[in-house]
């Protein structure tokens, strides 16, 4: 991890010294006798250590991508990619150069239009580059610009995305679809919208091709740099589009202060999905009990519970027929935030228990603080079609951030 790191920030080489893990949560004298350990180690290091030779290798232009010539199967040709280092494992559709030139039709952007350096590794992502990811996902032209726009969020330094993708944590990258463009497009918001299967379209091929721009341009696999202690089957894909049809309350669009009818990307970082199977409860408060009874405890022994003003970090996705209930009271998506606000909550001595009696990042003076540091700390999006299922989606502590679709059109 060190070495990776050092090398995507420029350093050939870089002084260090290696502890075993675990390194946190351990007691006192295990941390004294990690010290001790080291102590020999670090002294020769301070004394003895001295930068080698050793140069970074030289580096090709980002743009132009690399053409070469290939024959062989299409077993072959995925064997090829997959051995390399180059593909996700899974077949992909092979980047001929005529399925780019097709994909780069979906954007008035040039070719060599540079989104950014993706971390770990810094590799340079161009337009081009991401066309090239994109047909290996089985994109098409249409949904090029969710692509791009996915990336641009994903790499803007808000987010924090060269933290994400080194953690141990099991952190997925999870798509948020806003605005006519999800119609227009075919993101699916209803009935099975985040399963996998022929009808979900951009769901499927948007997720996959963000995943493979992160993994084969950023070098983020296991078991490094990626370091996630388990990782998480959503890294294939993670795409929902918004049913406004069904929404009885601000959009996603309002509550993030835009435009109802801007056509957005916003990224997060997801950490757990869990599903509320709630099919008595027939009121507001019947609903969103058990909802905070559960994020409370699942947002409470997360690491960045507490966090204050952070904004919206959390995301519960409501079932058309959910929000209908809530609604019919008269409740608005601000009354939701704010139920939540107040009852999802864990007890400041189980927190402590937890973390080894570190205080929060944000001082609390309740005997059960609130998990939502305020209540825009929690979106509400209404998703999917018939059925009393919600889902609560626990997100990271890297921000989520939006961008226009238009922008890359």
């Amino acid at each position: 991890m060190a070495r990776s790191t050092a090398a995507s920030f420029g350093a050939a080489d870089l002084c260090f010294v290696v502890l075993p893990h675990p390194m946190g949560g351990i007691k006192r004298e295990a941390i004294r006798a990690q010290a001790d350990n080291a102590f020999e180690a670090v002294v020769r290091a301070a004394v003895d250590w001295r930068p080698s030779a050793a140069q970074m290798a030289s580096r090709r232009g980002a743009y132009p991508s690399e053409h070469f010539t290939f024959q062989g199967s299409l077993d072959d040709v995925i064997a090829l990619y997959s051995g390399n280092g180059w593909s996700d494992g899974l077949p992909i559709i092979p980047p001929t150069p005529d399925r780019v030139a097709a994909m780069l039709k979906g954007t008035h952007r040039s070719p060599d239009t540079v989104i950014g350096t993706v971390p770990p590794r810094m590799g340079m992502l161009t337009v081009e580059l991401a066309a090239v990811h994109a047909v290996m996902a089985g994109a098409r032209p249409e949904h090029f610009p969710l692509i791009l726009a996915a990336a641009d969020a994903l790499l803007d330094p808000r987010h924090d995305f060269r933290s994400a993708t080194t953690t141990t944590n099991p952190c997925a990258i999870f798509i948020l679809v806003t605005g006519p463009a999800v119609q227009e497009i075919g993101v699916q918001y209803a009935e099975g919208a985040l399963a996998p299967g022929p009808f979900s379209g951009p769901n499927a091929t948007v997720g996959r091709a963000i995943n493979l721009i992160m993994d084969v341009v950023g070098g983020s696999k296991p078991p490094s740099p990626d370091k996630s202690t388990l990782g998480s089957p959503a890294s294939y894909t993670m795409v929902l589009g918004e049913n406004v049809d069904a929404t009885p309350w601000k959009t996603v669009n309002e509550q993030l202060g835009f435009d109802r009818d801007a056509n957005l990307v916003t990224v997060f970082e997801m950490r757990s999905f869990v599903n509320f199977n709630l099919h008595n409860p027939n009121t507001a408060e019947g609903l969103l009990d058990p909802m905070a009874a559960t994020i409370g405890p699942v947002a409470g022994l997360a690491e960045n519970a507490f966090e204050c003003g952070r904004g919206p970090a959390k995301v519960l996705a409501l079932s058309p027929e959910h929000a209908a209930t809530i609604a019919g009271e008269g409740w608005t998506e601000a009354d939701v935030k704010a139920y939540l606000h107040e009852h999802a909550s864990i007890s400041m001595e189980r927190y402590l228990v937890r973390n080894n009696g570190v205080e929060p990042d944000c001082r609390q003076d309740e005997a059960e603080p609130s998990v939502l540091a305020e209540p825009g700390n929690v979106l509400v999006v209404v998703a999917g079609g018939p059925g009393k299922h919600s889902v609560y989606l626990e997100t990271t502590r890297y921000a989520p951030v939006s961008k226009s679709l238009e922008a890359w059109r």
